[in-house]
């Protein structure tokens, strides 16, 4: 199974709620970027509040980010720019651990995950990804540094975050009246533009376009496309083009376009691909959709900028204030600015 499919597990689910609580607060000595460097118990690499990351838990967060590299590069020596990166980067996964171990606990119920939800989702996640089960899952999980239990720690910890966002979206509205409210201060959006319908016969040649030209009809078009035309994905059909959408064409094509009238056909235009010969087939004029006709999309639309704005001020105000007042005991820990 090819290392691929346990980063989308990896990134599909979170570390648990675990690690032991200790009241003793580090003493800092060094405010040092998106959190401080500091005084802590041996064998401790940082604390977030009273929860602690000991060395030998960041040591084995390190393996498992490495051995989700690529199979065909060298493991990062220790010391090394990309082994420090890794260092930085599975510190900052377990800090976020922890922030969301402390607020899924402040949450409370709503928030709090059991061990028939992790089941479920295990379960899901083996389904979907065909990851098995068993010894076959056991000694696959152990190549890439993890186990079983890694894994469903890690999806507790996606299943709080998921809880902690509704429990955040929850108390959002948006109501028909804010709707309508923003629908009459931003109607400009809400204007379809002229939309043309059109065919058109393209050849290599400025003599061969000048020649089909003086043949073709608004009677016999479609089938002098499918005689002379060199488009493939119109010519069997006429060179029907169907709808065309403003400025989604090259720009002597969109002039010529915008030029003709309902049924008029073109002298033969140059661009890129050719000389077409091109003719209007139908124009639907420019509308202003009404309130009834967008209301729900706007209530939907609206609603979940809103919703997402919520998560984006706790992640702001809180996730990142935990980081503010985490502690390392080493500088180079510290997340990267």
């Amino acid at each position: 199974m090819p290392r691929a499919t346990a980063a989308m597990l990896v990134a599909a689910a979170a570390i648990a709620l675990v690690g032991c609580c200790w009241a003793a607060a580090a003493t800092t000595v060094v405010v040092a970027g998106p959190g401080t460097v500091g005084t802590l118990p041996a064998g401790v690499a940082a604390q977030v509040g009273s929860l602690r990351i000991t060395d030998a838990e960041l040591g084995r967060a390190v393996e498992q980010q490495l051995a989700q590299g690529p199979s065909n590069q060298p493991i990062p020596a220790p010391g090394s720019p990309a082994h420090g990166a890794a260092r930085q980067s599975a510190m900052a996964r377990l800090v976020s651990e922890r922030i969301y171990a402390i607020e899924a606990e402040r949450c409370g119920a709503p928030c709090r995950v059991g061990a028939r939800q992790v089941q479920a989702r295990l379960d899901e996640l083996k389904r979907d990804q065909r990851l098995g089960s068993g010894a076959a899952l056991t000694a696959y999980l152990a190549r890439l540094k993890f186990t079983v239990a890694d894994v469903r720690a890690l999806i507790r910890w996606q299943l709080q975050m998921e809880r902690i966002a509704v429990r955040l979206k929850k108390p959002v509205r948006f109501s028909g009246a804010q709707a309508l409210s923003y629908y009459r201060s931003h109607r400009a959006r809400y204007r379809n533009p002229e939309l043309r319908q059109a065919r058109h016969i393209l050849v290599a040649g400025r003599a061969e376009a000048v020649r089909v030209r003086a043949l073709v009809t608004d009677a016999n078009f479609a089938t002098i496309a499918r005689r002379y035309s060199i488009d493939p994905s119109s010519r069997n059909q006429g060179g029907d083009l169907g709808t065309l959408l403003p400025l989604s064409l090259v720009p002597p094509f969109e002039k010529a376009l915008s030029s003709l009238a309902l049924r008029e056909i073109s002298q033969p235009v140059k661009t890129q691909l050719g000389w077409h010969i091109i003719q209007v087939t139908g124009i639907t004029p420019p509308r202003t959709l009404s309130f009834a006709e967008v209301r729900s999309s706007v209530i939907q639309t609206q609603l979940a900028l809103r919703r997402q704005a919520a998560v984006d001020r706790w992640m702001r105000n809180v996730f990142d204030g935990w980081r503010r007042r985490t502690v390392y005991a080493d500088r180079s820990l510290l997340p990267a600015p």
